[in-house]
């Protein structure tokens, strides 16, 4: 029996040892990571703030002097109180501005401003943020962490070094409100062994300054350099070579180079053990007794060990209290859920600061806390919460979250970071931590508002304006098209805002962005790029430069037109007019500062022009513009004065007979002269004249045809007419040509209407059975420069055609290769097999003809025949081409 209770007492001790062991560890994993924990968030805060700052100052002024950089660091430190101060250096180590104007930040006095320093000089080499020794301020006489950030310029350089002084027992840190007991430390330990933090403080400043001077034990850095997590090791504790057992938890920051470090002394904790083995001693001591005294003192043991348990719940209950009181004093929100195996989800602890940024009630109890905490999130990052909790529960991976939940009406910003913990039981523990960022979040907002907006029209500034013409230019990398900058600039608006007075200027300003804002389309953009000066960026133009421009040169007037709206200013109405310089740009090499130059060049030049224009800066543009717009006006005049006439091209047989004629219109302009139908005919179609002049042409070849059909020698020719796209849809084309042919008293099986491919991509079905209807009336149909279009051969077999007409490309270089003759053999083939005759184009030489005509083509016209001739000199050409036959 005896041997039973020594059995059973050194079974307890080993218990009761164990379960102390393992409630240290948790105490110290649980401080560590608590200390680790504020201190990345404190950093990476302040590599943002630092960050920040330097952005700031680089958009607040417009110069880069000490006196403008340390007016900026002043306006800014109201909003940064967690460090002593903020300096930023060039690469000279010349300060260029700091927030503490009452100390002077130089190198003597300040040597975290030394160029020298081993981590200013690794910021520069790695290009990122570093934390520096602690080091003591002369200035101010304490111990300050130095941070340093790189400043980069345009090319990506560094051009600067951001610098910021935290003062290590500094009230804003998250660990300073921690409430540890007498006997435990904690401590940062950087990767070079010396300490940045240590708490408690040293009793004594020459402890204090020591400390921060001497690296940490050998013992302690090899510790940390090869073990993570519970840990123990000798602690030296005096200068004769003492050691004092020590029980630790080491959590490493390999981000930024430290180590957090929470430590107990051994006898400290076995004084809890044997505190905690005092109740199974008095158990066993109780037992001893029992057997000694019997049964009947059995009941009152029995009593002793109940009060006694109530004990230690009573002792749970405080230790419970006391974490609680230990993370209320945290800036951040604590909490602890469980995913178990079957995927049901539960919170099992949630620290007051949590419930307060959640604005969760003290009444709701945890079984329903998860489902609640679900639904406060905003729905537009709903999904992004789902996808990331989920790849971290499948992955098992520390989960990152930032974004937006809604408490009441209130929209607030929230970070969630958390570790997961496999249990036994296969459930997922997740530790993390809720951080209400609305704060910093808003203070971001307001700093990218005043750097990228105007602080007047709230519409985006030059930079921003940059930023975004940046952006298009890559786009239009990979998708070619036009777009354009224009710049709008009020007129006479200094005369008017001196008269009226700055507010009404304002004003007009602010109407004036509106509208342009209303009045743009949704993938252009506007920018107030300073004084009343305004620009629009035209996107997704045509990828043809004459189009582009035809295109800008419509939505401007428009724009223009909005402008001029009158507006009110001090109870009376006022109508501006506005100047405008219009340039063009694709993805060529011109910067984009080249761009907005070249527009207000052009603004310039509209103003020199009598204002309330606009006017492009590529003068070739401009010249076309205007050229096309004169070109449009005399169009609609030539069409109802009848200024066009039509030339004839004979269409003759091998033999040189002919066959027929194609009538082909030209202009003759009063001022201009003959202008090719290329110019004016592609304009025609655009404006939609091109179905009068159309009618017209028809007109005049039928009255031709006819007139020459009273010879009986010409009685047997054709007349070949081109038609256009537009005549071809339209509702009317059937009835309109049947009329023309009644009236000029034509036969219909001379004519011949020719089409191009091209025009059977647009509504074929409608074509095909326009041609019928005119084809069940004897009109014939020629499909004109045959192998250049992209119809399908299937269309062709269903078109009611009577020729081909070979494309001149083919017949022009029949001589230089086998190739060209291949092809034409081939269409001539087709032809052959279709039952259709052959007209070969552009035949300019007698061996181009002879080499057709062994190939099978039955008819020819071009230059070898005759140049397109007046009705006057066809009577030439015909006796010229008969005395050649003669001869």
């Amino acid at each position: 029996m005896m041997l039973l209770l020594v059995v059973v007492a050194i079974f307890t001790s080993y218990i009761a040892w164990q379960r102390t062991l393992s409630s240290e560890q948790k105490q110290l994993s649980h401080l560590s990571g608590i200390l680790a924990q504020g201190f990345e968030h404190q950093m990476a805060k302040q590599d943002v703030i630092q960050q920040i700052l330097a952005e700031g100052l680089e958009v607040s002024s417009e110069s880069s002097s000490t006196e403008t950089a340390q007016d900026f660091f002043q306006r800014m430190r109201p909003y940064h109180r967690s460090a002593l101060g903020y300096a930023m250096l060039d690469m000279q180590g010349n300060v260029l501005g700091s927030s503490l104007p009452e100390y002077e930040f130089a190198p003597d006095s300040q040597s975290a401003l030394d160029m020298s320093s081993e981590s200013l000089q690794e910021a520069i080499l790695t290009r990122s943020f570093q934390i520096g020794r602690p080091q003591l301020s002369t200035t101010i006489d304490k111990w300050v962490t130095p941070l340093y950030t790189p400043v980069f310029d345009d090319d990506n350089e560094v051009r600067a070094i951001m610098v910021s002084m935290l003062i290590i027992d500094s009230d804003n840190a998250a660990w300073s409100e921690l409430q540890l007991e007498d006997n435990i430390e904690i401590v940062l330990v950087r990767d070079d062994g010396y300490l940045n933090y240590m708490y408690p403080e040293p009793a004594t400043r020459e402890r204090y300054d020591r400390i921060y001077q001497t690296r940490a034990s050998e013992p302690l850095r090899n510790l940390i350099r090869e073990q993570h997590g519970w840990a123990s090791y000798d602690r030296p504790y005096n200068m004769a070579g003492g050691y004092r057992h020590h029980y630790l938890w080491v959590e490493p920051m390999a981000q930024y180079g430290m180590t957090a470090v929470a430590m107990k002394d051994r006898r400290y904790v076995i004084m809890a053990w044997l505190s905690n083995l005092a109740l199974p001693t008095v158990v066993w001591l109780l037992g001893v007794l029992v057997l000694i005294y019997g049964y009947r003192r059995a009941k009152r043991l029995i009593d002793v060990s109940d009060q006694d348990l109530r004990s230690l719940n009573s002792q749970l209950s405080s230790s419970l209290e006391q974490y609680d009181s230990l993370t209320q004093l945290l800036p951040v929100g604590v909490y602890q859920g469980r995913v178990n195996s079957e995927g049901e989800r539960e919170v099992t602890y949630l620290n007051q600061r949590a419930r307060e940024i959640l604005e969760l009630p003290d009444s709701l109890p945890l079984e329903r806390m998860f489902t609640e905490i679900e639904q406060r999130i905003h729905p537009s990052d709903r999904y992004d919460y789902n996808h990331q909790s989920l790849k971290a529960a499948r992955e098992k991976a520390p989960l990152y979250w930032q974004g937006r939940i809604l408490v009441g009406s209130e929209i607030r910003w929230v970070e969630v970071q958390s570790i997961p913990q496999v249990k036994d039981n296969e459930s997922l523990l997740w530790n993390g931590v809720i951080i209400d960022t609305t704060a910093s979040k808003r203070a971001e907002e307001q700093i990218n508002q005043l750097a990228f907006y105007d602080a007047l029209t709230k519409l985006p500034n030059r930079r921003m304006l940059q930023e975004k013409v940046k952006n298009l230019k890559h786009k239009m990398q990979s998708i070619p098209q036009y777009a354009a900058v224009l710049c709008f600039d009020v007129d006479n608006f200094k005369t008017l805002n001196d008269s009226l007075g700055q507010q009404a200027g304002d004003d007009l300003l602010v109407t004036l962005s509106e509208r342009l804002r209303r009045s743009i389309r949704d993938q252009d953009f506007v920018a107030r790029i300073g004084g009343d000066e305004f620009v629009v960026v035209l996107t997704r133009l045509s990828e043809h430069a004459s189009a582009a421009a035809n295109q800008t040169r419509a939505l401007a007037a428009e724009l223009i037109r909005d402008f001029e709206q009158p507006v009110a200013l001090n109870e009376s109405f006022y109508r501006v007019t506005a100047s405008v310089g219009i340039t063009l740009f694709d993805n060529d090499t011109r910067s984009v500062d080249t761009l907005l130059q070249q527009a207000d060049q052009a603004m310039y030049q509209a103003k020199a022009a009598g204002r309330n224009t606009h006017i492009f800066f590529d003068e070739s543009i401009q010249t076309m513009l205007q050229d096309r717009q004169e070109l449009v006006r005399d169009l609609h005049r030539a069409i109802e004065d009848n200024e066009f006439e039509l030339h004839y091209q004979l269409i003759v047989e091998a033999d040189k007979s002919v066959h027929g004629v194609e009538a082909l219109v030209r202009w003759s302009h009063p001022d201009r002269g003959m202008i090719p139908p290329n110019d004016f005919i592609p304009l025609a179609e655009e404006t939609g004249d091109i179905l009068l002049l159309g009618e017209q042409i028809l007109t005049s070849a039928c009255q031709q045809l006819n007139e020459w059909h009273q010879d009986p020698e010409r009685k047997h020719w054709t007349m070949s007419v081109n038609l256009s796209v537009r005549q071809l849809h339209s509702p009317s084309f059937v009835a309109d040509t049947l009329s023309i042919i009644e009236k000029s008293g034509v036969e219909p099986q001379y004519l011949v209407l020719e089409i191009t491919e091209s025009m059977l991509l647009s509504e074929p079905d409608d074509a095909i059975e326009k041609m019928t209807a005119l084809k069940q009336h004897g009109v014939k149909f020629a499909l004109d420069d045959f192998g250049t279009g992209y119809s399908s051969l299937s269309y062709l077999n269903s078109l009611p055609l009577d020729k081909l007409k070979i494309d001149q490309s083919f017949v022009q270089n029949l001589h230089k290769n086998e190739s060209p003759r291949t092809i034409t053999r081939t269409i001539i083939s087709l032809g052959e097999s279709l039952r259709l005759k052959l007209v070969a184009e552009g035949v300019e030489t007698k061996t181009q003809m002879e080499l057709l005509a062994a190939q099978g083509c039955q008819l020819f016209q071009g230059y070898l025949i005759n140049r397109p001739t007046p009705v006057s000199q066809i009577d030439l050409v015909l006796k010229r081409l008969q005395e050649g036959s003669e001869a």
